[in-house]
């Protein structure tokens, strides 16, 4: 149901009423039997399980959000603000014109008069046990006319600090936002990172097998040479033995010859020798 915003007489905002615990389980948080509240100008007070609610019960029986406590407006040609309940539960509440009087069910979505002294039950129903054990009695009593100023300020301080609150819950959803964007701006720059670290590395190792490359040209290049130096050695050595061996022949050769001169030189001057020796015994024989 929709709840209607009560004009209230004198320009008042609010009115001060008080709950006294009479019987069954205490609402929680309640460490004594009585407890004033102030109905607001478009706010009633709220009965139920609800932690955010003005009265609130632990009891499974009780629903989440039970009952409402209304301001509303004066009945025509009246000067007091008029009090009403009005039920959204699955177990129903009830209502005592005093104490003593008879419990009445109210009916479910209908704003149902209070007067002073009346007593709010709930629930009426309960899913396990006896009912009386789980019903709260609970009496409404009327404590008059909230100041205005007073009232105002409150209601300004609560606006305000619901604005703080509000202000520090979008900056804190931000700030989650802002710090989503700065960790994924560092995943990401991570990222980058890793890939850079990988190609170095691939460069790196593309570097060293270059190097190792080039190693290997120059020792290939060095055994190379040094083959080479090794044939052109063997080449020289076999050309210098060549030489050694021609001019050994060649020496060999021009002794023989010498020799052989020699010998024809002596052989000549041995026949010369004869030659001479006959001719002179012939030109003795000759003289004889």
């Amino acid at each position: 149901p929709s709840r209607r915003r009560p004009r209230m007489p004198g320009g008042s905002a609010s009115w001060r009423v008080q709950l006294e615990h009479v019987a069954g389980p205490k609402p929680d948080g309640w460490k004594s039997d009585r407890k004033d509240f102030k109905l607001r100008d478009g706010r009633p007070m709220r009965f139920g399980r609800n932690p955010k609610g003005d009265v609130v019960f632990s009891s499974p029986n009780v629903s989440w959000d039970h009952l409402e406590l209304r301001l509303l407006a004066p009945s025509e040609g009246g000067s007091e603000p008029r009090f009403a309940v009005c039920d959204s539960s699955s177990n129903g509440s009830g209502l005592q014109p005093r104490r003593d009087g008879k419990l009445s069910r109210i009916e479910k979505g209908k704003e149902a008069p209070i007067v002073d002294g009346g007593v709010i039950v709930l629930p009426i129903l309960a899913k396990d046990g006896k009912v009386e054990d789980h019903r709260a009695y609970l009496q409404v009593r009327e404590l008059g006319r909230g100041e205005d100023t007073k009232d105002r300020a409150e209601a300004e301080a609560a606006k305000a600090k619901r604005k703080k609150s509000d202000d520090t819950k979008e900056k804190r959803e931000d700030s989650k936002k802002r710090g989503g964007k700065v960790k994924d701006e560092k995943a990401k720059a991570s990222e980058r990172e890793k890939e850079k670290e990988k190609t170095k590395d691939k460069e790196r190792h593309k570097s060293k097998d270059r190097g190792k490359d080039k190693a290997r040209e120059k020792e290939r290049a060095r055994s190379s040479e040094k083959a080479r130096g090794h044939s052109a050695e063997k080449a020289r050595s076999s050309k210098d033995k060549r030489k050694d061996a021609d001019k050994k022949a060649r020496d060999e050769r021009r002794g023989k010859t010498s020799d052989q001169k020699k010998a024809g030189r002596k052989k000549d001057e041995a026949s010369d020798e004869d030659d001479d020796l006959l001719g002179l015994i012939e030109r003795r024989g000759k003289t004889s």
